[in-house]
């Protein structure tokens, strides 16, 4: 089952329920692409989420654009401080790996 970003915005009391129960039947969930589109920093406390996944344009781009930089290193800081796993799409190198995990 999939619930779209516009869902959720639409009906959030309805789109809480329903990850409620799929959690709570063994789901794992995340949120995929976040910082883009509608993205909210409340879905991080709203939603029973397990994870997070930083967009590839703010991975992608951290290297050469300061503000991607610290977009990513305040989501990966975020997500420490709420419990959540981060998930950084795109990465293909060791060197950004590490920097990620820092």
């Amino acid at each position: 089952m999939e619930i779209t970003e516009g869902e959720i915005m639409r009906d959030p009391d309805r789109a809480i329920r329903v990850l409620t129960v799929l959690r709570q039947a063994g789901a794992s969930l995340a949120l995929d692409d976040f910082s883009t589109g509608f993205s909210s920093l409340s879905y991080r406390t709203r939603l029973p989420l397990d994870s997070l996944k930083i967009d590839l344009y703010f991975v992608r781009t951290m290297s050469v654009n300061e503000g991607s930089a610290t977009i990513v290193r305040s989501v990966i800081k975020l997500d420490r401080d709420l419990k959540l796993e981060t998930v950084a799409e795109g990465v293909e190198a060791a060197v950004m790996a590490q920097t990620l995990a820092r």
